[in-house]
C-alpha cells in the first residue's frame, strides 16, 4: 500500500520531464510480482481520483485513514510518502502492531535525530525492515561514481550543487556525501535560480 498521494506519492508521474516511474505508486506498479492493493491519503478526493487513474491494476481500495486501511488489509510492504513530520507516528504504529514486513519511507526519515532513532529502533525490535527513499543509491551512474571514489585516490574536498530546498533535494546531496565517505570534506550549495531541478 501507499500512504500519501502527493507529489512523490503519485503526482510527479504527470511531470513530462521526469524519467518514469518517479513516484511510489508508479514504481510499485512497475515491479513484477508486486500487487499494489490499497491507497491512502487524508484528501478523499485525491485518494479516489488516484484509485480511478490506476484501474486495471490490483488496487481495489482507497482510504483516508491509514489505521482503517490496516483493518482491511494484511500488507507485506507499505510506502510512506507523507510529510516528514508524520513519519514517526505512522512507522511506529505499523511496527508496534507488526502490520508489514517492509516499510519504505520517504526521505527525510524525520525532522530530528530523536525521531529517526526511535523509528529505526522500533523497527529493529519488531523485525521489520525500514528503508529510506535515498534512490540515488540504486542509480547505476551514482553507484559507479561511488565505486570510483571509494576505491580511488583520497579525496581532498568535494562540492555539490542543487536547486530546491534542503530537506527534499539537498538531503540527497547529504546522503551521497555520507555514502561516498566524504562528509567531512563536502560543501553543498543551494541555487534557487534554476527553472527546473539541478543536481550535480
Amino acid at each position: 500500500a501507499v500512504i500519501g498521494l502527493g507529489r512523490i506519492g503519485v503526482g510527479f508521474e504527470n511531470d513530462t520531464l521526469r524519467e518514469k516511474p518517479c513516484t511510489h505508486v508508479g514504481a510499485w506498479l512497475e515491479i513484477p510480482g508486486v500487487k499494489l492493493v490499497a491507497l491512502c491519503d487524508i484528501d478523499s478526493k485525491l485518494a479516489s481520483e488516484t484509485l480511478d487513474r490506476i484501474k486495471g491494476h490490483y488496487t481495489k481500495s482507497a482510504f483516508t485513514d491509514y489505521k482503517n486501511m490496516f483493518d482491511n488489509y494484511n500488507l507485506d510492504i507499505v510506502s510512506i510518502a507523507t510529510p516528514a513530520s508524520t513519519h514517526r507516528e505512522i512507522v511506529e504504529y505499523i511496527a508496534k502492531n507488526r502490520l508489514a514486513k517492509l516499510i519504505f519511507c520517504e526521505k527525510p526519515i524525520a525532522l530530528n535525530v530523536e525521531d529517526a532513532k526511535s523509528m529505526i529502533n522500533i523497527c529493529a525490535e519488531n523485525n521489520i525492515k525500514l528503508a529510506i527513499n535515498h534512490t540515488r543509491r540504486w542509480n547505476p551512474l551514482w553507484r559507479e561514481a561511488a565505486q570510483i571514489i571509494t576505491h580511488g585516490e583520497e579525496i581532498s574536498w568535494a562540492i555539490g550543487h542543487f536547486s530546491g530546498d534542503v530537506m527534499n533535494v539537498g538531503i540527497h546531496m547529504a546522503d551521497i556525501a555520507n555514502w561516498f565517505g566524504i562528509g567531512q570534506e563536502f560543501e553543498a550549495y543551494a541555487h534557487h535560480i534554476a527553472d527546473y531541478l539541478l543536481f550535480e
